[in-house]
């Protein structure tokens, strides 16, 4: 389920940081991919970018 509003994002954000040091091939490491994904898309997609 995609990310779609700031407090989802920074709800993300503060579970990334609990998971950062997961074990490979863990759940959590799983979950860990998974929000990387999230939160890369939320960014891409709803944050100003600098103009070129």
């Amino acid at each position: 389920m995609p990310i779609i509003s700031a407090e989802e994002y920074e709800l993300a954000v503060f579970r990334l940081e609990k998971l950062t040091d997961a074990a490979p091939g863990t759940e959590e490491a799983k979950e860990l991919k998974v929000l990387t994904r999230l939160i890369a898309a939320f960014e891409y997609n709803r944050l100003p970018t600098s103009p070129d």
